[in-house]
């Protein structure tokens, strides 16, 4: 339940972000450089969701078909923090990943 409910803000805040810039482009019909700024944003925003759904879809299950491959286990952690980022922001934490091999 608790990360159904981190997901959900973090999917949520960058919704907000492309709801509010949509509200605005009509208003900066005649403002070229606002307009572009607004478009900018809710592409951005739309990265960003696109970025952590695509992040659930590696995590998930499929049961129509298993298949194991080999990952690095960098990209997993990156993959997770992107996931917990605004929890971390929250509560103050800072999420440092060091993925460095020593030998």
């Amino acid at each position: 339940g608790e990360m159904s409910a981190g997901i959900a803000h973090e999917i949520n805040n960058p919704l907000s972000i492309v709801e509010g810039s949509v509200n605005q482009l009509t208003k900066f019909s005649n403002n070229p450089e606002k307009f572009a700024a607004k478009i900018v944003a809710i592409n951005k925003a739309c990265k960003r969701i696109s970025k952590i759904v695509n992040g659930l879809k590696k995590f998930s299950r499929s049961g129509d078909k298993v298949s194991y491959k080999s990952y690095a286990l960098c990209d997993i952690v990156k993959e997770t923090v992107v996931l917990t980022e605004t929890k971390a922001r929250r509560h103050a934490t800072t999420i440092t990943v060091d993925c460095r091999l020593s030998v």
